[in-house]
């Protein structure tokens, strides 16, 4: 792909090359002009500097014809490594930028955290939940797949759509629903992986029916879930009744990405969602 300053180079030749052929051609009339008109060089104490005058105009001088080096065809010498210092600055000062005029390649394209492996999720619905009687969650543990993680509330982004934890060993609960263990669904969505290695719910797809998930809230209380069935949907199709809709009895969902890593997009091209239920 071409860089978006790649025409200041050419640009800035062509004009350096317009100036200098102009200034030839003038140094050129003036030679054949020379017959007419003679220039003196007259020192200056204490330089290497030609002062040029007509002859005549100046007490102490005497006539001499243009040489090379010197005169009018110092001039476009002159102008022509000017000109050759001009471009050279502007190549250089082109490509030490990047495209979009910062640092270039050196900055990079982020940290690991770039690469969230978990995008936004679809909106839930805009029910008011019912008011809540168990305490936030705080922990969960998962012992068939070796999982313990922390628990941070997740809100919604400007567009609606419920966002994402910010780091990958925690595990984000959606603030704007149900609490663990009261009526309803409770949702907790984490990360499948990232750049360096697996994530906290890396794992989740090998959860079985019958397996039990367990959820401390902030009041110490844990409340038991039993794994019923699992699923793996389209990102274009998510199941956002299921997930979010209401139920009779305290239930769970358990959110990540699955499918095909779509290179692209920096993003898996599907859901998996776990349902469980609290146990009686």
């Amino acid at each position: 792909m071409r860089r978006a300053g790649s025409r200041v180079p050419a640009t800035a030749g062509g004009l350096a090359l317009l100036l200098l052929t102009t200034l030839l051609g003038v140094a050129a009339r003036r030679r054949s002009a020379g017959a007419s008109v003679q220039y003196v060089h007259q020192p200056l104490a204490g330089t290497d500097h030609r002062s040029h005058q007509p002859a005549g105009a100046g007490p102490g001088t005497s006539p001499a014809g243009p040489s090379r080096g010197s005169g009018w065809w110092g001039v476009p010498a002159a102008a022509a490594g000017a000109a050759l210092l001009f471009v050279a600055g502007v190549i250089g000062a082109v490509s030490m930028r990047g495209p979009g005029g910062g640092v270039g390649d050196l900055a990079g394209d982020g940290g690991p955290n770039a690469a969230a492996s978990l995008p936004a999720l679809p909106a839930p619905p805009r029910v008011p939940p019912p008011a809540p009687e168990a305490a936030a969650p705080v922990w969960v543990e998962i012992p068939v797949i070796a999982v313990g993680a922390d628990i941070d509330p997740l809100g919604l982004r400007p567009n609606g759509e419920l966002d994402v934890p910010t780091r990958f060993e925690r595990v984000g609960w959606w603030a704007g629903g149900v609490a663990p263990g009261d009526r309803g669904p409770a949702v907790l969505a984490g990360h499948v992986d990232s750049r360096r290695a697996p994530a906290v719910f890396f794992r989740l797809r090998e959860l079985n029916a019958g397996d039990e998930v367990r959820v401390r809230g902030a009041d110490g209380t844990t409340v038991l879930y039993t794994v019923e069935r699992s699923g793996n949907y389209a990102k274009t199709d998510f199941p956002t009744a299921e997930v979010y809709g209401p139920t009779e009895r305290p239930t769970l969902r358990l959110v990540t990405c699955s499918g095909r890593f779509d290179r692209s997009r920096r993003s898996y091209e599907e859901n998996l969602v776990v349902y469980a239920t609290a146990k009686v």
